[in-house]
């Protein structure tokens, strides 16, 4: 079906656009979700959505768009914009759940002097229609960037997509599915020369960030923020405060084993040379690997062992064997 309109004030409500759409000839219509150059968004009608829905029903009108404001930012350098922009979007989504199967428009924003780099932060896994992975990750190739962080999308309870997920308004897409859209994104970054040097990251050469080379090679980091979290000698700290102190074996295996995420992979008798602690489990460790290579989940290269393509996929337990 052919569709044609207009972008209408919804001042008067949502039958009100309608009605102005079908008397110019239109079978559709954009709308601002809330003020364009403010926050406030004018209260729902229950009763004008239920006499819209009916009336566009009848006039066989096509899909509308809805349009957020223009003072969202959500890769802005300040957090306090950031978070603005989820809470509008969020907000907005829930709203839109009201005309369901139509359409949100939004500009992404500015990365505000950060780089292109910082502004591109993928997320695998998110329901979407089909294709739409595939060309975010092909537009996000035609940025020509020298460092993507790509990552599956992880259900935290609570969050909206945890209540999305418990109301029925989408169903995730399976592991399988998940990894597929992970196989592609990471063979098309690397076609255009970027290196997959940690589980979720890859860089140029000499691009790699060095805050992730820095957690996985289990060097000390600060973490600055709400929700930031640190790691200073054997203390772990969170919002600047420490709120666990590690065993010296339990901080030796922690920070080695996190070099299985790095494309660098682990050298046993190297990590126990910098971390002693960790000596007295190299005989378990070795057994373990000897293990998991006969499960194609790694493989020695020299003395260094590394997580093969397939170990990635299922990295966590991996690692917790050797916890």
């Amino acid at each position: 079906m052919f569709t044609i309109g207009c972008h209408l004030s919804a001042s008067n409500g949502f039958l009100a656009m309608g009605k102005t759409a079908l008397s110019i000839g239109a079978n559709t219509f954009q709308f601002f979700t809330r003020n364009p150059r403010g926050s406030k968004a004018k209260a729902l009608d229950e009763q004008d959505i239920a006499a819209f829905l009916a009336f566009s029903k009848a006039s066989n009108f096509g899909t509308l768009l809805a349009h957020a404001p223009y003072t969202i930012n959500p890769c802005s350098k300040d957090e306090r914009t950031r978070e603005f922009a989820r809470m509008t979007l969020a907000d907005d989504l829930l709203r839109m759940e009201h005309l369901p199967g139509n359409l949100y428009n939004f500009h992404p924003g500015s990365h505000t002097g950060q780089g292109m780099e910082t502004g591109i932060d993928l997320i695998a896994g998110w329901p979407a229609a089909d294709g739409v992975w595939r060309r975010t990750v092909e537009t996000a190739c035609s940025l020509e960037p020298a460092h993507v962080s790509c990552y599956t999308l992880i259900r935290e309870p609570g969050t909206r997509v945890d209540l999305w997920t418990r109301k029925g308004i989408f169903a995730p897409p399976d592991d399988d599915a998940a990894l597929a859209e992970l196989d592609f994104a990471f063979d098309a970054f690397g076609k255009l020369g970027l290196r997959r040097y940690e589980i979720s990251n890859c860089a140029r050469p000499g691009a790699e960030c060095r805050h992730n080379l820095g957690t996985w090679r289990g060097e000390d980091y600060l973490g600055f923020g709400e929700g930031a979290h640190g790691r200073l000698g054997r203390a772990r700290t969170e919002n600047g405060a420490v709120v666990d102190v590690l065993t010296p074996e339990r901080d030796a295996v922690e920070r080695a084993i996190f070099a299985f995420r790095m494309r660098e992979g682990l050298d046993l008798d190297a990590a126990a040379n910098r971390f002693p602690a960790l000596a007295p489990r190299l005989p378990e460790w070795r057994a373990t690997l000897a293990r998991l290579a006969a499960e194609g989940l790694v493989a020695a290269e020299g003395a260094r062992w590394r997580l093969t393509r397939r170990g990635t996929e299922v990295c966590d337990a991996v690692l917790a064997d050797l916890v």
